[in-house]
């Protein structure tokens, strides 16, 4: 981390002006290793006959202040990814299933693993899946079907395509989940 040294001056001048003030780094101050200990600043005050005061600062920080970035949209939706894996996770174990989700873009993007969390969360069995789907178009087929019944019990679900879902969009995964999540609270206030 580099020490950060300054050189002011400020001048007095004749009654009634401004008074001027300087500041220019000192030379020769380069970068220096960070310290882990404590750097007491310095300060060095010098009058002059010509009514100008010099004041040197030399400062160090024990901070380490590199540029720390903020989450960004891809970082944020991995940790919402990780926590409704793990919510998803929670029900499919409590309720004996074998299979879990590991990647939850890719595992319920047949819509067969969705209906079965759908069927825990509802506590109704979700109708029209295809078990085994070997075409694109069965598993969009089973994730609409998985939609459907959401909808038809007042979760929202607007906005969210069966395509969407097939193709792995995490964004789109994720309100989905977002929405099984508030449509569970909300059973769970009722009883």
């Amino acid at each position: 981390m580099p020490v950060v040294g300054v050189a002011s001056k400020l001048r007095q001048p004749a009654v009634g002006s401004k008074p001027v003030h300087t500041a220019v780094p000192i030379p020769n101050l380069g970068r220096t290793a960070v310290s882990q200990s404590y750097m007491p600043r310095t300060v060095e005050l010098r009058g002059t006959d010509n009514s100008m005061l010099s004041c040197q600062l030399s400062l160090k920080s024990t901070c380490d202040f590199q540029e720390k970035k903020a989450p960004q949209g891809k970082s944020k939706e991995t940790e919402d990814s990780k926590i409704y894996t793990d919510w998803a996770n929670h029900y499919l174990a409590k309720s004996g299933h074998k299979k879990l989700i590991k990647d939850l873009q890719q595992d319920i993007a047949d819509g067969v693993l969705l209906a079965e969390i759908i069927q825990i969360i509802a506590n109704e069995k979700v109708e029209d899946i295809n078990g085994c789907p070997r075409s694109q178009s069965q598993m969009i087929e089973n994730v609409d079907a998985c939609l459907s019944f959401l909808e038809a019990r007042g979760v929202n679900v607007q906005g969210l395509s069966a395509e969407e879902i097939r193709n792995g969009n995490l964004k789109t995964i994720l309100g989905l989940f977002f929405s099984l999540s508030r449509y569970k609270q909300q059973q769970q206030q009722q009883q």
